[in-house]
């Protein structure tokens, strides 16, 4: 004879509170198509996570971006599917700018609203650049500064279109003899990224 457990037990009432309830992932989700309103209005539209809030993609743009992160998803954690949703908005979105195509931000805001990742960075590493000139050398002190802690840094400082140095650190010293270079004027040009 079977044993018959009752498992009647009262619905609770989740209205107004589902994306409260619904995990990092739902919320992301949500997040991503809908966009969030600034931290500052507060409630479940907003993010503490995402101060200034987002745009998103829209539900049709956002269902087509999980479909085709689903090459990418290997079993893992939240960061994981990040990654999957990221690379499938840099895949469909290329042309638009991949690594900094609004969709892909849109991704990364969205999963950085509810604590996986940081939310896109948006702003430029800034560059210093003092250059002086002796009878014999020319020098270049370069330092630059990120609002995230230089990461993915990657700095070129080109003279008169040609590669000088390429560093990760923020932080260069050159010197350049001057014997080889033509009289005149020169250019020395710092181009600095932070993988944003």
């Amino acid at each position: 004879m079977a044993n018959v457990h009752d498992i009647s037990h009262p619905i609770p009432d989740l209205t107004g509170i589902s994306h409260d309830l619904a995990g990092p992932l739902n919320r992301a989700f949500y997040f991503l198509s809908d966009g969030a309103n600034p931290a500052s209005v507060g409630g479940n539209h907003s993010s503490v996570l995402l101060p200034n809030g987002m745009v998103g993609l829209g539900k049709t743009e956002a269902a087509r971006t999980l479909w085709a992160s689903s090459p990418y998803i290997a079993m893992g954690d939240y960061r994981n599917i990040r990654f999957a949703m990221w690379m499938a908005a840099f895949d469909r979105h290329t042309a638009d700018g991949g690594f900094c195509s609004t969709a892909v931000r849109a991704v990364e805001d969205a999963y950085g609203a509810v604590g996986i990742g940081l939310p896109a960075d948006r702003v430029a590493p800034v560059i210093t650049l003092t250059v002086a000139q002796t009878t014999t050398d020319l020098t270049a002190e370069v330092h630059v500064t990120d609002d995230r802690n230089l990461d993915n840094l990657s700095v070129q400082v080109l003279l008169d279109g040609n590669l000088w140095d390429i560093d990760s650190t923020g932080s260069l010293s050159l010197t350049r003899a001057l014997a080889g270079l033509s009289d005149g004027t020169h250019v020395v040009k710092v181009t600095a990224t932070d993988g944003s």
